[in-house]
Formats: C-alpha cells, structure tokens, sequence
C-alpha cells in the first residue's frame, strides 16, 4: 500500500526555503537546516527564525575556503558547534564570502551549541535495515542532514524513485549533503525523500526521492543536547547603574549650590569659591567616567564623594561644612535623588507604554478571546483593547510618580541637624538654585521626614503589581495551552528536556513583585517605630529606594525587550475563538440596533421563547435559518453573531468597539509623541 509522510505537509514550517547553492557549501547549507529544523521542533526557534549558514561556514572553514569534502567538514564542524556554536541568521546572514559579516556578530548574541554530534556511516552497521532504523528514529525527531555519492546519473533526477546503477556504487570520490525530510511507498518502492541543497533543478521543485533497498544514503547526521548559550542578556535581570550615577550627581549639585550660597554671604571669599567650584566639576567627572575613588572605612556615599572632593582641593573642602550638618545634606540628596529618579522611571515606563502601542497598532484587527473568572472564554474583544488597558494602568503608575515628586520637592538643606543653624544663610537662594518649591517650614519635620520615602515605595509596588498582572498574561499567552504568543529566541528560553520556549523575561518580571512590596513593608517599619527627631536608622532608607527603584526599572526594560520582539499566533487565536450560538442576548442586542427600545426588544423575545417552548425547542437550538424564515426582521443575523463584526456593537466611549480603539490609539500616539 503506497503512503507518503513528510515535514513539507505536516509541520511544513519547520523547513526552510531551498536556497540556489552559489559555491560548494551543500553541507554547511545540509547542517545548518538540521540544526533549524530541530530548534523549531524543540521549541528553540520559532518558525521565522533561522540559525546562520554563512557563520557555520566562516567558523569551520576558517582560513581556507575549500580544506576538505562535505564528509570531513561534516566532522569538523563537531568541535565548532560544542565550544562556540552559531548565531541567528539575521546576525550573519548569506553572503557566500569567508569571513563575511562575523563583524556584525553581537558579543553578546546568544550561540546555539549542541552536546554532541554524531556522524554515522553505513559500512558501520550490520545490515542496511538497522542503518535505516537509526535513520528514521532520527527523522522522527526533526529532519536530519545526510550524505550521498555523487554519481553522473545523479544529475538527471525526476519525479521517479532515483537509485544508482549497480557499478557505479564501486566508484564513489564526491559526496553531497542534504536534508532528508520524509519517506513514503510509490508502486511498492520505499523511499526516501530530501530536501536538495544544491537548488530546484533536481526532482521536483528540488525535492528527491531515493531508494531505500540500496546503500545510497551512506552518511546521517545525529545530534543531540541542541541549547541556546549563554542567555541572552536581555533574558538577565541586572542592576540599574544610571541611578548611582544620579545619586552621586546629586550630592555634587547639592555642594555647588551651598557653596555659592556661602560666598553669596561673605562666609566663604570669591576665590575659594572658585576653587571649590572646580574641584566639585573634577569630582562630578570622575563620577560619570566611574573613576571615583571608593573608601570602605567611610559612612556612606555622601562621605566617599567629600573624600573625593578633599583629595582634588585639600583642606579647603572643609569650607562647605559651614551652615550644613550631615542630616539635612543627606535628606537634600535623598530628595534630589528621588527627583531625578522619578523622571528616568517615567522615561522607562514611556518606553513600555510606546512597546505597548505599537503591537496594538500591529494588531488592531486581531480578534481575541477574554477571559473572565476561572480562567473561562468571556467576551471576544480586539487585542489591542486589552494591550491599551496596560497602557492605561502604566499611565496612572506615572501620575502617581509625578504627585510624589511635587509633595518632596522642598528642601532641607539649612535644617542642620534638626533645630537650625546659626548662621543667617539664604534657605530659600539654595532652594531654588536646587530648582525646589522653596524650602521645608519646619527644620525637625525637615530633616526626619520620610514620608516621600513610603509614597515612592507605595508608587513601585503599584507599578510592580501592573508589570506583574501584565507578565501574567504574556506567560499564559505563551502556554502550550493557548499558544497565542510566538516570542523570539533572544527573550525567551527553550529547554532539551520539555521541547518547547519559554517567555522568560516576563517570568523574572512577574516572580520580582513579591520583592517590591517587601521594600514598602520595610519602609513602612522604619518610620512606624522611630521617635521625632531620630533619624539614625533612616541612613538605610536609601538602600530601600535604590533597590526599589533598581528592581523596577529592570522589570520594565525586561518587558520592553520581550514585547518588541514577541508576535502573535493569529491562526492559533482564531481557533480559540468561542463558537456564538443564538441566545437572548443576542437578539435583543440586534433588535435595539434595529431601533427597538430595550422594553420593546424584549417583549419581543419573549414572544420568541414562547414560541420556542411551545414547539418544545431552546433558542439555542434554533437555527439563523428558521428564525428569519419566521421573523423576516432578522435578515442580517449572522453578521451580527460573527465575532470580527460584533465589536461594532460596542458604542460606547472607551469600550471594545473599533471606532473606540481608533480614537484611543489616535490619542496615546499623541501623547506618546508617535509618528504614524
């Protein structure tokens, strides 16, 4: 009985296009598609991703582009792919020239290593049925590359099952590697089929068919342990090292507007001015180039920055002590710290609100399904209604920034260490140079305040749990039991184990939440058992913010890389769209579009049940056929069950409705400062 099985018709995306072989590099093209192939069955690629010819060919040849034939590269490319590995495609793409494009190699681009390749031999087996059985076993994983000789009548290949002439299998010298992808039974032959390496010319559409009752095939391929290493940094979860910057800044910004203050009051003279001026210019330079000298034996940053400051100007350093203490210069810093901070937050939650509307745009007339309590089908509603609604919860997140940063915008600076200075200083000339409000009424309040702590604390945990709830979604989009989302394989994971991608930024993103509202419970703490005016356990309320606002911003730059690179399973989501049946529901909605008022539609219903119940039927059972046969006023029913057509019904502002989506995404691309 004839059959036929392949990849070309039952996982068809798992191949890639045949490519017109250019030079003799059959068996780079061979074993790079074996490796595709079995990322993309593994769940290691998705089906738009393809692992780079050209660098498997750079790095095995090296030096000489001809140094052996495909069998020995075959060989020689098993040290490759264990210790370095390839890259993607699209980071070295085709050029048929050594050494081509490995400049634009990322450093860190994530290599694709395998832990073992195997290349078996037929003359290595007993038989020919048991070459054939290890053969299938690995076709039965993903396609597999394989060697053949190259005979004179190899050139000539059709349609028909092609075997060699007996004599000429006593003369072999050359052999060409492709990509085996099926097998079948044609008039009782079995054979098998592969993909040509070399182009279209050969069988049909480049595809052959090969006896299998003769030792043709003499080579196979096996590899095992194929893995992305290391990860990708996006997939890291790493420090943000903008905001130390940002804090040492501030202090410096803090000392020049005291200094110039001090001289402003004749207690400094104009030239030591100056000179402290430009010894807080070489430390804030030192800062930016990280050169700074960090002390262990110091208190805390403040004291690193005026150690740097001492051995650039000597002495004179000591000047800026005068009308300042330790506790209020401290909380200045803080609160200029927090300031600063609060702008590159919201700059970063911009960027994800950006990432956030351009898939919407991508996707505005992709019809997805909701779900509600239990994880059951609700509504089908447009995905970018339900990506526009992070949007909305993001934006909210920067309002109550942007209160934070108004309610601690006045300074303490003068406050000294709680009851004021002795000196006639200028409070309110420091304020504004440091661009506050004006400065703290109250120097005890001043100096012990922390309550702008606990509000920026309290504003990170909200955005931590919206990242969190936003993260759950794309991990459950990415289940294998939805499927909705493909992500690429430079966010995501992919295990040898459980054959399939993980969306692992949005993983670390969701399991960092718990960590955020342990800083507000601390915070909260800290200030709950502190007497007026000790503020000594406040030096570590510092620590709580930067972790804080560390983790958060790490959390939003890992969503941003994993939504610019994640597309959607269109097919796959409209399979998982629910089936609309008749229901009550839906003909009084109909009913209303077509004028009726709400009592009238349902009255009208009513008569439509009544009707039901006496033939012994449920509305659900009746057929759009039957009631328009009935009730002619129903002529354009279906398209008002269908779900791409029934978002229309939803009229009102902000609602699910396509003419809604339109006037939201015109209005954040606006406020974004998108460009269409």
């Amino acid at each position: 009985m004839d059959y036929y099985e392949s990849y070309r018709t039952s996982k068809p995306r798992v191949l890639d296009e045949i490519l017109d072989q250019q030079i003799d590099n059959c068996w780079t093209i061979g074993l790079s598609r074996h490796l595709t192939g079995l990322g993309r069955t593994q769940g290691i690629l998705h089906e738009k991703e393809s692992l780079s010819i050209q660098y498997l060919f750079n790095g095995v040849c090296k030096d000489n582009l001809f140094p052996k034939g495909a069998i020995d590269n075959l060989l020689s490319a098993k040290p490759f792919l264990i210790n370095e590995g390839t890259v993607l495609d699209r980071l070295c793409p085709l050029t048929y020239k050594l050494g081509a494009a490995n400049e634009a190699v990322e450093i860190n681009a994530s290599r694709f290593k395998v832990e073992d390749l195997i290349v078996h031999r037929v003359e290595e087996y007993e038989n020919l049925t048991k070459f054939n059985d290890d053969l299938l076993r690995c076709l039965r994983r993903s396609p597999v590359a394989i060697a053949v000789p190259v005979f004179e009548s190899f050139g000539n290949i059709g349609s028909e099952i092609y075997a060699p002439r007996i004599d000429e299998l006593e003369h072999v010298n050359v052999y060409h590697v492709m990509l085996l992808t099926g097998l079948g039974r044609m008039n009782g032959v079995r054979f098998l089929e592969a993909q040509d390496s070399k182009g279209k010319d050969r069988g049909v559409e480049g595809y052959i068919k090969i006896a299998m009752n003769i030792p043709f095939v003499s080579h196979f391929v096996e590899i095992k342990g194929l893995h992305c290493t290391p990860p990708n940094p996006k997939l890291l979860f790493k420090p943000v090292t903008t905001l130390d910057t940002i804090l040492h800044t501030s202090y410096v910004d803090a000392c020049r507007a005291h200094c110039i203050m001090l001289a402003s009051k004749s207690f400094i003279a104009d030239s030591e001015r100056d000179e402290i001026l430009k010894g807080l210019d070489t430390v804030r330079l030192q800062i930016t180039e990280r050169s700074l000298e960090i002390y262990s034996d110091v208190e805390d940053v403040q004291m690193n920055v005026e150690a740097g400051l001492t051995n650039a100007i000597g002495d004179l350093a000591k000047k800026l002590q005068r009308g300042v203490s330790v506790n209020d210069m401290s909380a200045t810093v803080s609160r200029i710290w927090c300031r600063n901070a609060i702008c590159f937050i919201i700059s970063t939650i911009k960027n994800l609100q950006i990432a956030l509307v351009q898939l919407a745009l991508k996707n505005k007339t992709l019809i997805i399904t909701s779900l509600s309590t239990n994880l059951r089908k609700a509504y089908s509603v447009s995905l970018a209604h339900i990506l526009l609604a992070y949007v909305e919860q993001l934006d909210r997140d920067c309002t109550r920034y942007l209160e934070c940063q108004m309610r601690l915008n006045f300074c303490p600076l003068g406050s000294c260490d709680f009851a004021g200075s002795y000196l006639p200083i200028d409070r309110s000339g420091v304020a504004q140079a440091l661009e506050f409000t004006g400065p703290m009424r109250n120097s005890i309040d001043a100096v012990t305040d922390r309550d702008f702590v606990v509000d920026l604390l309290h504003s990170t945990a909200r955005t931590a749990t919206h990242l969190s709830g936003l993260a759950a979604t794309c991990v459950l989009w990415s289940s294998e039991e939805c499927g909705f989302i493909n992500s690429s394989c430079s966010v995501s994971n992919g295990s040898c184990i459980m054959q399939q991608r993980y969306p692992h930024p949005m993983e670390i993103v969701r399991q960092k939440v718990e960590r955020v509202k342990g800083f507000l419970c601390i915070g909260l703490n800290t200030k709950e058992l502190s007497p007026l005016t000790y503020d000594y356990d406040f030096q570590d309320d510092r620590r709580l913010l930067f972790d804080s606002f560390s983790t958060i911003a790490g959390m939003i730059k890992l969503s941003v890389d994993f939504l610019l690179h994640a597309s959607f399973n269109e097919e796959r989501i409209k399979k998982c769209l629910p089936v609309v049946h008749l229901s009550e529901a839906i003909l009084v909605t109909y009913l209303e579009q077509k004028g009726f008022t709400p009592l009238e539609s349902m009255d009208f219903v009513d008569n439509i049940v009544s009707y039901c119940v006496l033939h012994g039927r449920k509305v659900e059972s009746v057929s759009v056929e039957d009631l328009k046969q009935k009730w002619p006023i129903f002529g354009d029913l279906e398209n008002h069950m269908i779900a791409a057509t029934s978002l229309n019904l939803f009229r009102s502002e902000g609602s699910a409705g396509a003419d809604s989506i339109d006037t939201q995404l015109t209005n954040w691309m606006l406020k974004l400062g998108m460009t269409s």
